[in-house]
């Protein structure tokens, strides 16, 4: 082994792990695929077994639906101020009769408890249907840090349905990116 080499390799290894992507909500991280067969820690939905119809796994969430629009939301412990950028990407699926419009929020925590909401820049989002499931992906950017002591909420919201439609939410992952 070259000893002289070895500093440099480690300055290195320290330099990129600490621009490293952080997962915040993906495998094995905050259900994301709603495989402990409950909706938590995620609120106001319905975990449901069944592989055949599932994105990922064998469970998915279903939004229950309120008057025309339903979500899905969940709250997480904050991450670090120092990487303002994450990305959202999630699997979708509607029901009959469809939720016509999906959205999502991302946001922190002022000091004084309001939240700071991040603008999202659509990647990919193409239409939900009933025939099987889409792909959505979303760039949250941070224009203002948020309390690292309080807790983030990232919400996945139906929109302009009517007061029976159904929607279908599975494999969401959240990743707190070191570069855009």
């Amino acid at each position: 082994m070259n000893y002289r080499l070895l500093p440099a390799a480690l300055l290195l290894a320290m330099t990129l792990g600490a621009a490293a992507d952080v997962v915040v909500i993906g495998p094995d991280v905050l259900n994301v695929s709603f495989e402990s067969g409950t909706i938590s820690p995620w609120g106001d939905g319905t975990a449901v077994s069944n592989s055949a119809f599932a994105a990922a796994g064998d469970w998915y969430a279903q939004a229950n639906p309120d008057t025309g629009r339903a979500g899905i939301w969940q709250f997480f412990p904050a991450v670090s101020t120092a990487m303002p950028n994450f990305v959202l990407t999630f699997q979708i699926r509607d029901g009959v009769p469809p939720y016509p419009e999906v959205g999502c929020a991302l946001g922190g925590r002022r000091t004084n408890n309001t939240f700071v909401y991040a603008p999202q820049i659509q990647l990919s989002a193409p239409p939900p249907n009933a025939e099987g499931w889409t792909t959505h992906r979303y760039l949250f950017t941070f224009a203002e840090t948020w309390d690292e002591s309080r807790a983030m909420q990232l919400t996945i919201d139906w929109d302009n349905g009517a007061t029976n439609s159904v929607a279908y939410l599975d494999d969401v992952r959240l990743v707190e990116m070191a570069d855009p």
